[in-house]
């Protein structure tokens, strides 16, 4: 299942990518702020709900893998 979420989060940001380019992305663009401060939330998830939080989080935030390298096509 890991492997499948991995993937999808690669093909939401290929298609990101490519309405970033056709000038079809939300024009809201995110720009790193000048100073960092952490603010963290932890929320209680049941273990069934795992994999669907994760499909659902992707969208906004990609799955970054270390020292892998991956095509999409």
């Amino acid at each position: 299942m890991h492997e499948l979420i991995v993937m999808l989060s690669a093909c939401w940001a290929a298609f990101k990518a490519i309405a970033s380019a056709n000038g079809t992305a939300p024009k809201d663009a995110w720009i790193p702020p000048a100073t960092f401060s952490r603010k963290t939330t932890k929320y209680w998830v049941h273990p069934s709900d795992i994999s669907r939080l994760k499909v659902f989080v992707l969208k906004h935030v990609p799955i970054l893998e270390m020292n892998k390298s991956r095509k999409v096509s």
